[in-house]
């Protein structure tokens, strides 16, 4: 792909990001899916460690818990998806590279927002997160009957699944939850026409100041990666710079999309210190 379809195509799409370690990268491109995660395998505490209390009328009886409504919950999985925000995009975030993306020298995967959609269930739920100051683990419900577990949940899903304290804002989450059948099972999803671009920052096997491009594991991403185009997020001269492997610039923090960069322009990001 040309460069300068290449830069058309990122700054033209609705993206989502998903960061991770090299290893697993490799095992969602040649497989095609990504897995769903727990509800108990989440960083969260408010989150890993849920719990349900129900009462029947309030103020009269002693609210308890819920066992019914934690074993219902326990179908119901995550995939936890990083979107732009309205000062940094969602690549930009170096926090993510630091937390899930192994210190940046794992990578980040684009996705067309539009098609991991089109990959969802209709019974799934979808959305940004939203942040606020108060959310704790303790979780009061109304006293609903067995039969009408699910029912509730979805009805509530956005106080249930989509709500976290505001100290996390800065990974502009966007969520998908998704039920399974069997709580033991693996939920995934098909992202072989979502995933348009690959973003690599650093290498293991390479000094930070030298370009992610000579790394080893760079060439084997690139043979994994088939023609889907690599892009290396990077700093030169105080500003962040988005990459084609091809050194030409397709953002940066200072001029977003929008910059006209000259030939020699192109050229400012080759061998320059990686983030």
């Amino acid at each position: 792909m040309e460069t300068e379809n290449i830069k058309k195509n990122f700054c033209g799409m609705e993206r989502l990001y998903h960061f991770t370690e090299f290893e697993t990268v490799l095992k969602i491109i040649e497989s095609n899916r990504q897995h769903f995660g727990k509800l108990k395998g989440t960083n969260d505490i408010c989150e890993n460690s849920k719990v349900i209390y129900t009462k029947i009328k309030a103020g009269s009886i002693p609210e308890w818990y819920d066992q019914r409504m934690a074993s219902e919950l326990s179908h119901y999985q995550q995939m936890s998806l990083t979107s732009d925000g309205k000062r940094r995009k969602g690549f930009d975030l170096q926090q993510m590279w630091g937390m899930y993306a192994d210190n940046g020298k794992g990578v980040c995967l684009v996705y067309d927002k539009k098609e991991i959609v089109k990959a969802l269930s209709t019974e799934d739920f979808k959305g940004p997160v939203t942040y606020e100051m108060e959310v704790t683990p303790d979780t009061t419900i109304e006293n609903v009957e067995d039969k009408d577990l699910t029912a509730y949940i979805k009805k509530n899903k956005n106080f249930l699944f989509f709500r976290k304290r505001k100290e996390w804002e800065w990974e502009q989450e966007y969520r998908i939850i998704r039920r399974s059948d069997n709580p033991e099972a693996t939920e995934e999803i098909d992202i072989s026409k979502a995933l348009k671009f690959i973003i690599v920052c650093k290498a293991e096997s390479l000094d930070p100041t030298y370009s992610v491009l000579g790394s080893k594991e760079y060439k084997t991403l690139k043979k994994v990666a088939g023609g889907i185009p690599i892009l290396t997020y990077s700093h030169f001269c105080d500003d962040m710079i988005l990459a084609s492997d091809t050194d030409c610039t397709i953002w940066s923090y200072r001029y977003g999309c929008n910059q006209e960069f000259t030939p020699d322009d192109s050229k400012l990001n080759i061998g320059m210190t990686e983030v």
